[in-house]
């Protein structure tokens, strides 16, 4: 045989066994020529002799060691096959499952998914345990508010922590009800790059998905907004860049004050939030209203 980088090794003439597969040369008396008769084990996890094809034959080999020969290039391209480099979807796949297979097995080890008074596994609910992801977002985005640090891992702010603790809990929740998370993940991001309604020149039309999720609200007295036209400046200006520019009326729903009392500050406490003057306009940005936040300045009141 040609010397290869790694032979297959022989246990006699007949045969042969590798982590995936193993063979068995068998001559044929009334032909003479050799079969090679051979399994494949589980490739996912291949020291596990465990046969996940029926046995397969390769024939009509005219010597042995042409049989050898055959044999040798297909455990090489087995092993090819195992060594190669794993595709986007395959790596984003086994990354996120591997997140759910840490999460949930941690759970159950710790006994979440057991009844503690019987030892018996217990039925989580599913809408106790969404609304709890739910809670962790909620939290994440306190904590960004006010930008405190988290209470158990000061060194990570609190935003930082309670995502991570909605991503536990999801990853949790997925391996407790066997869902099909990992595909899943992949799949809609290969959806969601395709979207006509995610495409940019669509975004831009009216009626179109906006960067920052709502519509811009006409301007109007403080008084005449609903609280749910508040809610929503105030979230548009929550999921924004930084240096995304606001009027007085986004200003104030953000840091839960009247369009009034932001008046009353750039009147008496000019400094108190950095802002702009274009034309007789007054725009605040983003990040300054963050700091302004950030100093515990938004607890004054006019």
């Amino acid at each position: 045989m040609t010397n290869k980088a790694i032979d297959l090794f022989w246990h006699n003439d007949s045969k042969a066994h590798s982590p995936f597969t193993e063979y068995e040369i068998r001559k044929n008396v009334e032909t003479g020529k050799y079969l090679i008769k051979y399994w494949n084990y589980n490739e996912v996890t291949p020291t596990t002799e465990k046969a996940v094809e029926s046995p397969q034959t390769a024939t009509g080999f005219i010597s042995l060691e042409g049989a050898k020969n055959w044999a040798q290039n297909h455990f090489e391209e087995k092993l090819q096959n195992w060594f190669k480099a794993p595709t986007e979807r395959e790596l984003l796949t086994n990354s996120i499952q591997s997140l759910v297979d840490a999460c949930h097995s941690r759970a159950a080890a710790n006994g979440w998914w057991t009844d503690l008074s019987t030892g018996e596994p217990l039925t989580r609910n599913k809408g106790e345990m969404m609304m709890l992801i739910v809670s962790e977002i909620a939290e994440a985005m306190e904590g960004h508010r006010k930008g405190l640090k988290d209470d158990h891992l000061p060194a990570y702010g609190m935003e930082d922590v309670e995502f991570a603790d909605a991503l536990i809990r999801i990853f949790d929740y997925a391996g407790g009800h066997n869902l099909k998370l990992a595909n899943a993940f992949v799949d809609k991001l290969d959806y969601n790059d395709n979207r006509v309604d995610h495409k940019i020149e669509n975004r831009k039309k009216d009626g179109g998905k906006k960067y920052y999720g709502v519509e811009m609200i006409a301007r109007k007295p403080w008084a005449k907004y609903t609280a749910q036209e508040i809610e929503q400046m105030r979230i548009a200006v929550m999921y924004a860049p930084p240096e995304a520019p606001f009027t007085p009326e986004y200003a104030a729903a953000y840091l839960g004050k009247s369009s009034s009392t932001l008046q009353y500050l750039r009147s008496h406490k000019p400094k108190a939030i950095r802002y702009s003057k274009i034309g007789g306009h007054i725009r605040y940005l983003k990040k300054y209203l963050d700091e302004y936040i950030a100093n515990g300045e938004h607890h004054q009141t006019a």
